[in-house]
């Protein structure tokens, strides 16, 4: 894969406030990027024609609030939301589906009533997940990463999206079955001595994906130890992170298991914007 463009970016709201901060998010990227931007509500077949006409209307409201009306395209889906969502991904080409962390009002069935990780689990295109106002261009990106070919392209994703911020490549490796060593008498001295060996042996291949991201200015590199999804959170507390990127495994009959572990909990556990970039099928 060559470096990530962006040239069509779906906002899909429920119009919530954390709906609303994606409608503003995407525009904002999208004017970086000079993309064009779709503002998506999917409302239930259970409603009747007057309440998709005051979805439509509320719509291009937040539209003309975050962008003036001008280069955003205005569409009401009939449906169940993962799946239609997933669809105007393909009808309208995104490059980037930009969603909510979660709803708030409840406008019938016309709300984004899926949680994020479905979304992500059914769209082709990488899924931002919008908790912050859209006050500004992200400043300090954290790309979380290991040695594998997917780490290395949401890397590559995230900073092609954000090519003005500060971006720090992150790995945290896991001593495996340290909890197990644990309970079975391994000292802590031990465990310590397994840790630096863990961390002499990935350092270097952290450091050649690292060297062939490719990007103008080299990411700073962090490589320590610990639980991956919760020090990986609290290093983007630490370094003030705006936006946090993460790679996650292709679709597969085992999708839950794949977002059930390291990219569910860091995305459940920070509280600024997620980048979800999935591996693509083979």
């Amino acid at each position: 894969m060559g470096t990530a463009r962006f040239r069509r970016v779906l906002a899909a709201t429920d119009l919530s406030r954390h709906g609303n901060r994606a409608v503003g998010r995407a525009v904002r990227l999208a004017r970086l990027h000079e993309a064009r931007v779709t503002a998506l509500c999917v409302v239930s077949s259970r409603q009747d024609a007057d309440v998709r006409d005051q979805v439509r209307e509320r719509l291009a409201s937040h539209v003309r609030q975050y962008a003036g009306g001008s280069g955003v395209d205005v569409v009401v889906r009939v449906g169940r939301v993962s799946p239609t969502v997933a669809l105007e991904v393909e009808h309208c080409a995104a490059d980037l589906l930009v969603v909510g962390a979660h709803g708030e009002d409840r406008l019938g069935d016309a709300l984004l009533g899926t949680t994020p990780e479905n979304l992500i689990r059914s769209s082709r295109a990488p899924v931002l997940v919008v908790r912050g106002p859209p006050g500004g261009d992200y400043r300090t990106v954290l790309l979380a990463v290991d040695v594998t070919d997917s780490s290395r392209e949401a890397a590559r994703c995230g900073i092609a999206l954000t090519p003005g911020a500060e971006h720090y490549a992150v790995h945290v490796c896991a001593v495996p079955g340290e909890h197990l060593l644990r309970m079975h008498g391994v000292s802590e001295e031990e465990l310590s001595q397994l840790r630096d060996v863990c961390l002499q042996e990935v350092r270097p291949q952290v450091e050649r994906l690292v060297g062939s991201l490719a990007s103008p200015v080299p990411p700073h590199l962090l490589v320590t130890t610990g639980s991956p999804a919760i020090t990986v959170a609290e290093l983007g507390e630490l370094h003030g992170a705006d936006l946090m990127v993460i790679g996650t495994g292709a679709r597969s009959k085992l999708e839950h298991a794949f977002l059930g572990s390291v990219a569910q909990h860091v995305m459940r556990r920070v509280r600024c914007d997620v980048l979800v970039v999935r591996e693509a099928r083979r």
